[in-house]
């Protein structure tokens, strides 16, 4: 997880363990108090696997997490569609309304996501 200009840059890559899944709560935690400002996340899922069920309620303590820290604006990249829908699922879930997802296979997936996410539209 990185600090940048736009917000936050999360990066999770293959097989998700409850380990690293915990460490990210944890990381997600030590940002501040929540509502302390309004939270844009870039969050790149494009090396990840499907969320096993052993790591989906973890997961979504993160996403719920994000949501108390004032979460916005959230940009998704993912690669698989089992992945879009688990994801699209806890956002929901959650009441996360401004969210948009992009694949890998779209044309600069990753200027594009970017863009979204600081401007909350595409031009």
């Amino acid at each position: 997880m990185d600090k940048t200009p736009y917000g936050l840059h999360i990066v999770m890559e293959g097989l998700l363990n409850l380990t690293e899944m915990t460490q990210w709560q944890d990381d997600l935690g030590s940002l501040g108090e929540p509502k302390m400002f309004n939270l844009l996340v870039l969050l790149d899922l494009s090396n990840a696997q499907p969320l096993r069920a052993t790591v989906k309620q973890a997961f979504q303590n993160g996403i719920d997490t994000l949501v108390e820290l004032n979460l916005v604006r959230i940009s998704i990249i993912y690669r698989s569609f089992s992945m879009y829908l688990q994801i699209k699922n806890q956002l929901i879930k959650v009441g996360v309304d401004q969210y948009r997802f992009f694949q890998t296979k779209m044309p600069a997936f990753g200027r594009v996501s970017r863009e979204w996410l600081i401007n909350g539209k595409l031009d």
